[in-house]
């Protein structure tokens, strides 16, 4: 039966494609052999009531239509995508045609986000133009659709069909620019977070699927952090700042902590214990401050009662609006990243 799922390399009905290429491959068939072709899909399918429990090697899209795949070459499933990667893997780097690309149903062009046929996303597009800054060693921030050109159903469909590779364990596609105009580069992802207040993604690459995300509040905290010495701090930090602004955004919201800025593309992450004095990158050692407000904590021109999280001014013509800390989650930074703030 493999080899005839093979053969007919795509969604197959059983009655109308199945059943017909059996009875031309076969020999010796018997007279019950339409029950036994039936019976071992379902034995070796996770997707019906009849599965024995040890291999599952079909997919049964369409419960009561007959319509089968063999799942390595099922699209839509784990199996099936990393099958796509072995083929990828093959050809250099960022130097993949766009043709192959689209034979592959990796991509098909118009959007940022291509789906599966089961309406899964395959994968995600970045061109590196319109956020460049986004891409790091680990992985890349997408940030949701936004086509003012097309319904808002769109896009919501559209994000939700990544946030199904989420809840589903599916990688996904990466599709980046390549050596030159004409090529691509493609990673094989996994959506280990969003967050709907900033709408992004985050996206790690890799070929094993990543631990899931642990809230940090779960863990032990520790505020410094030893890191690379400053001839390579540039590169490293423009890396690590883009994951440590992903964390900091989703845990308190992206409203300025000090005044009423709330936007995401005009806050920035700020690090309490200064990276300068190898600060950590765990969010709790973070606030979202808008820039204006940035420049001044990093001159030093307010600072952060730990005790009670009010606002203690030198300049008083920085408009500040708020008296105390104000986050848009409720969320505070951690003690100890203040107190050694405030007490430097």
């Amino acid at each position: 039966m493999v080899d005839i799922m093979k053969e007919l390399g795509k969604e197959s009905n059983l009655t109308k494609d199945i059943y017909p290429l059996v009875e031309i491959r076969g020999e010796n068939l018997g007279t019950n052999w339409k029950a036994r072709v039936r019976a071992t899909l379902e034995e070796n399918s996770s997707d019906v009531d009849g599965w024995l429990g040890k291999y599952d090697l079909f997919h049964n899209k369409d419960k009561g239509e007959g319509n089968w795949i063999l799942r390595e070459l099922d699209e839509s499933s784990h199996e099936g995508r990393l099958n796509l990667w072995k083929k990828i893997k093959k050809i250099p780097d960022g130097e993949i045609d766009p043709s192959y690309i689209r034979e592959l149903k990796i991509y098909k062009g118009a959007t940022g986000i291509c789906r599966d046929d089961s309406g899964i996303c395959i994968s995600v597009l970045n061109t590196g133009k319109h956020y460049p800054d986004d891409i790091f060693d680990e992985g890349i921030l997408y940030h949701y659709p936004n086509t003012p050109k097309r319904p808002k159903t769109f896009d919501i469909n559209e994000t939700n069909s990544v946030k199904e590779c989420a809840s589903k364990g599916l990688p996904l596609f990466v599709i980046l620019p390549g050596n030159n105009s004409k090529k691509r580069s493609i990673r094989l992802g996994w959506v280990v977070d969003y967050d709907d207040d900033s709408e992004q993604f985050l996206i790690k690459f890799g070929e094993a699927k990543p631990e899931p995300v642990v809230e940090k509040e779960e863990q032990g905290f520790v505020g410094k952090t030893k890191r690379k010495k400053k001839l390579k701090e540039v590169a490293t930090r423009s890396n690590n700042q883009t994951k440590f602004r992903f964390d900091v955004l989703k845990r308190y919201g992206s409203k300025c902590a000090l005044c009423n800025i709330e936007n995401k593309y005009l806050v920035d992450a700020a690090h309490i214990i200064p990276v300068d004095e190898d600060g950590t990158d765990d969010p709790r050692n973070g606030l979202i401050l808008c820039k204006n407000h940035h420049a001044a904590f990093d001159r030093n021109l307010f600072k952060i009662d730990p005790n009670d999280f009010s606002i203690v001014v030198k300049d008083n013509l920085i408009n500040i609006s708020e008296s105390n800390l104000i986050t848009k989650t409720g969320k505070m930074p951690h003690i100890e990243a203040l107190e050694y703030r405030f007490n430097k």
